[in-house]
């Protein structure tokens, strides 16, 4: 009983290990501040990936690039990687702790006026 388990769960193994497309992807991304190319070519999840455009960003900041190569990545279904898009990164994780710091201060104020109206009481 103990070899039978032991070859079902390595027959269970394999199988799910074929199961994994190979991903094999190469990423290029350049600016020369008038014209942002993302190049994008390999396989992932079994599928062929091809992407080849420029977009003219004269006049766009850092972030709004940021953006458009988030989305560019997004419309392929290939995940971005931390060091493409670090200000992009760095003011979504702004917002989440000022948010956050937002909900800190009205529950402490109304945790406050609670306690104060229970000691007029």
């Amino acid at each position: 009983m103990k070899y039978f388990l032991i070859g079902l769960l390595l027959c269970l193994s394999a199988a799910t290990m074929a199961q994994h497309a190979p991903t094999s992807l190469r990423k290029r991304i350049s600016d020369d501040e008038k014209t942002l190319s993302i190049k994008i070519d390999g396989v992932q999840n079994g599928q062929f990936v091809h992407f080849d455009q420029s977009f003219d960003v004269s006049g766009m900041n850092q972030l709004q690039k940021e953006w458009l190569t988030f989305r560019a990545f997004q419309s392929q279904h290939v995940p971005v990687s931390v060091s493409e898009i670090p200000w992009l990164i760095l003011l979504t994780l702004g917002i989440a702790s000022l948010l956050g710091t937002l909900l800190i201060i009205i529950y402490q104020t109304q945790r406050a006026s609670q306690m104060s109206a229970v000691k007029g009481f």
